[in-house]
């Protein structure tokens, strides 16, 4: 596990825990074993199969695409990342995991960085860079950058955009 800043870190596979207490937020990133783990035990989806929740933990069906994934799904798995993570007190760490710790979680976790002022968010481009000075096993996979840098100024405004509220 990786802290990157105040109360946010990346991690894998290995760094994943599904018990609730009150000093972690997860948000898990690998759609196995961790969604699947999800939803076969009873947490509350939405029923697109592309977020679950359980008290403390989200639970992402994402992948790292080497094709830009339908915006749709995006839009849908950072609107609920976003609600997710603002409704944690902030005594709360958050850890963002997915297998290997090097696109999904960090691409997730740069999102709240930059909407939290903690990381330039001027362009896509500085914030990676800022990122991979941070956390430099930052590699994302090319459809969640395509997706990052088509939306990076909604992202991280407070006023985001009708497809980045919760539903």
């Amino acid at each position: 596990m990786h802290h990157l800043c105040g109360r946010y870190y990346v991690g894998d596979i290995y760094d994943c825990f599904y018990g609730d207490n009150d000093e972690w937020a997860v948000v898990h990133a690998c759609p196995l074993p961790c969604f699947h783990h999800a939803v076969t035990s009873g947490a509350r989806h939405d029923g697109s199969m592309i977020v679950a929740e359980r008290g403390s933990h989200l639970f992402l069906n994402v992948r790292d695409w080497e094709q830009p994934p339908p915006d749709h799904f995006m839009d849908t798995i950072i609107s609920r990342l976003i609600s997710f993570v603002d409704a944690q007190p902030p005594s709360r760490a958050i850890l963002f995991h997915c297998h290997v710790g090097i696109s999904r979680s960090p691409s997730l976790a740069l999102i709240m960085l930059a909407r939290e002022g903690h990381i330039s968010d001027s362009t896509y481009a500085s914030a990676k860079r800022h990122m991979q000075r941070t956390y430099p096993f930052f590699f994302p996979s090319s459809g969640i950058e395509h997706h990052l840098r088509k939306r990076w100024d909604s992202l991280c405004t407070d006023d985001c955009p009708s497809h980045y509220k919760d539903f």
